[in-house]
């Protein structure tokens, strides 16, 4: 639930907002202050389709009118950047970013935190897109500047190492992933203590990480301390919940607990629908997670169709090259396969690896499983010329002639 007090001020900003309009022409530089202070507020209360329509409004405003306040520019840049990222419009985020850097480095210098801000910002859309070499280059460079100015950036650089988390993630360096990881719990604690809004975030990565390392009692505890915590600051419809819900849901898929899954998923679900735009990518990883809830229980009617729902919104909102995009070809081809659909299993694999040999973070398991997938369609279509070529420079000479049976529940969730 939003705070009471937020509500009052919510709806006390409304009305001067109303008031502004009736008083002021369409686009007079007067209405900024109004609906800047409600777009912030809607932001603050998760409601941030109103809020990203609000501040676009401030922008379009800032540049009819000729306004020259520079530093309500700087504000209204960053939070309509920032709410396009969360909308999964990275496009349309990344040129807002670099126009702040720029404004920032003239303004305050090169060394300056603001520089340095608005460099973790640009770094994070970057990781976000998956470019995760220039990711790095900006979110150093950002954590360089923050720590010649001592503990007066310690609380950046808590949010620098956050997203040095999925980097290194993202890269397979778990070790290194989880050394930021902890740096950014241990400075948010030291700033504001240990169950902020901000360290929720800093657990569900934690999370996410121990569930890489395939130690699902500690991933559990770290969700669900990340999600208790969100749900005492915001109540059980908010946005940032959606991601808790979803993990959660994954691991408990993993752990063959299917019906817990699908509480924490239909929850996921509904938050979704009450608080994310169209729009948002958000909605793919929901119905992705669905599809691999479906196939591991067997229902792959279903799964087909929540994962093509997530390729259409991943693929809208991130483009075609993209991990995610290459990974649910990767579980329609296991699905094709299940169903005997040989042909279709094969076309779904080369989509898959087209992809993921595109994308930094391809590794070796999501190579292997694409490679044994086109081996046994090969085999199951008479092909075997091809599937022992494959098989040789997949696995080598000491695999020849071996067919290895696809494990049924791998990676399907």
């Amino acid at each position: 639930m939003i705070d009471r007090r937020l509500q009052v001020r919510i709806a006390l900003a409304e009305k001067r907002c109303l008031l502004a309009q009736q008083r002021y022409p369409q686009n007079d530089q007067r209405l900024l202050d109004p609906l800047q202070k409600l777009a912030d507020l809607y932001y603050r209360a998760g409601r941030r389709c109103q809020a990203l329509e609000l501040f676009r409004r401030c922008w379009d405003i800032y540049q009819i009118s000729g306004c020259r306040d520079e530093t309500r520019l700087v504000a209204i840049l960053e939070h309509l950047a920032i709410l396009l990222s969360m909308d999964g419009r990275y496009g349309e985020a990344k040129p807002l970013f670099q126009r702040l850097l720029d404004i920032r480095t003239k303004r305050h210098g090169p060394e300056s935190l603001e520089v340095a801000r608005a460099l973790c910002h640009l770094g994070t859309v970057h990781r976000s897109t998956n470019n995760n070499r220039e990711a790095e280059d900006l979110l150093q460079r950002s954590l360089a500047i923050a720590q010649r100015h001592g503990r007066c950036g310690d609380k950046l650089r808590s949010m620098i190492y956050a997203n040095l988390t999925g980097v290194y993630r993202e890269r397979g360096d778990i070790a290194r992933a989880l050394e930021c990881c902890q740096r950014s719990i241990e400075l948010e604690e030291r700033l504001e203590g240990p169950d902020t809004l901000k360290q929720a975030g800093r657990y569900n990565n934690q999370g996410r990480l121990y569930l890489d390392l395939g130690e699902r009692e500690k991933a559990e505890a770290c969700y669900l301390r990340s999600l208790d915590i969100r749900i005492k600051h915001y109540g059980h419809f908010h946005p940032d919940l959606v991601h808790n819900l979803v993990n959660l849901g994954e691991l408990y898929c993993l752990s063959g607990d299917y019906d817990k899954s699908e509480r924490y998923l239909f929850q996921a679900v509904a938050v979704a629908e009450k608080t994310l735009s169209p729009s948002d990518p958000l909605n793919g990883f929901v119905s992705y997670h669905l599809g691999n809830l479906c196939l591991a229980r067997g229902y792959y009617e279903s799964a087909e169709g929540h994962y093509h729902r997530a390729l259409e919104n991943i693929e809208k909102a991130m483009g075609r090259i993209f991990p995610e995009v290459g990974i649910i070809h990767l579980r329609l081809a296991q699905l094709m396969q299940r169903n005997g659909l040989w042909e279709m299993s094969l076309e779904e694999a080369g989509l898959a690896a087209s992809i993921l040999e595109k994308v930094e973070s391809f590794d070796a398991p999501e190579k292997r499983e694409i490679d044994e997938i086109m081996i046994r369609a090969y085999r199951e279509l008479g092909r075997h010329d091809e599937a022992e070529r494959l098989e040789r420079s997949a696995f080598g000479e000491n695999r020849k002639g071996e067919s290895r049976k696809i494990d049924g529940d791998h990676g399907a969730c």
